[in-house]
């Protein structure tokens, strides 16, 4: 091919882009659609992966959080009762110390901002079975029995939500293509 036949080529096309400019506008339009859509299907899905590493690392992980205002004697009593509890392997003291240097060197803005620590003291806790994963949850949640926990964050729970949004992402963006593949088969046998 050679440079005149390319200008040919390119003069034409925009020839018939001024002609048929309706056409050439919808067409542009249905890919800025179609960019659109995987674009947000692309970031959907780097959300999901960036909020699942910030979940416990173990599936059968549980992180319990103190009230803030818990002393660290009350805190010590709680650990011994978790260790009491069925399906308990193992119970990990952080302490809000712990956690508030932990957070500083993740995010070293925070030195500049906050002047004194907000986090309570926590426990990781590791169940012996991920079947009883529901079961020990709702005891470390139950107010009678531990009245310092502030909230418990279990992995099975928000494992759960993760994978139903990263499914119903998939399903979309498969939807999508599908469509996007049968639109194009139609209009060319038309």
């Amino acid at each position: 091919m050679n440079f005149g036949s390319l200008m040919y080529l390119i003069y034409e096309g925009f020839r018939n882009i001024r002609r048929n400019w309706l056409m050439s506008l919808a067409a542009l339009g249905t890919i800025t659609v179609a960019l659109t859509i995987l674009g947000a299907s692309v970031l959907s899905a780097y959300a999901v992966q960036r909020i699942a590493a910030g979940q416990p690392q173990r599936l059968n992980e549980i992180e319990v959080f103190l009230q803030v205002a818990t002393p660290r004697e009350d805190a010590e009593d709680v650990e011994a009762r978790i260790r009491r509890l069925d399906n308990v392997k193992s119970v990990t003291l952080v302490t809000k110390e712990q956690a508030w240097a932990e957070t500083q060197e993740g995010q070293p803005a925070l030195k500049e901002i906050a002047l004194d620590n907000p986090l309570p003291d926590a426990f990781r806790v590791e169940a012996d079975d991920v079947r009883g994963m529901d079961a020990l949850t709702g005891r470390l949640q139950d107010p009678s029995l531990f009245p310092e926990v502030n909230w418990v964050n279990a992995s099975n729970t928000e494992v759960r939500s993760l994978l139903a949004l990263a499914r119903i992402i998939r399903i979309l963006g498969g939807t999508v293509s599908l469509a996007r593949k049968f639109h194009y088969v139609g209009q060319s046998r038309s």
